[in-house]
């Protein structure tokens, strides 16, 4: 499952593996930001409510990951998401600051 964090003023991801299941990390992150964690597979989609009362359809197409030789970490995903039916790249990596889409 991939999570994706989606900020309420537009529409911003970012890719993070995690096993907290995204409801506990949306209570914890809540009271100091808008925005929200999503947990899609692919093919999965998600309709979220924009601050402005628009909503927003993201789907999850795919999910490509390069791991690391010796100790098979994760250390690029390039993403294909949909949102609202336009395609969108992302690229996942260390050091690679989230991107607005759509916002």
């Amino acid at each position: 499952m991939l999570l994706f964090v989606v900020m309420l003023m537009g529409v911003a991801t970012v890719c993070v593996q995690a096993a907290t299941p995204e409801a506990d990390v949306n209570a914890l992150i809540g009271p100091y930001s808008t925005q929200q964690i999503v947990g899609l597979d692919v093919g999965e989609t998600y309709t979220f409510k924009l601050k402005n009362g628009e909503q927003r359809v993201i789907k999850l197409i795919a999910v490509t990951e390069e791991r690391d030789s010796v100790i098979k970490l994760v250390r690029r995903a390039d993403v294909k998401i949909a949102i609202d039916g336009k395609e969108h790249d992302l690229v996942c990596m260390p050091y690679v600051m989230p991107v607005v889409i759509a916002g």
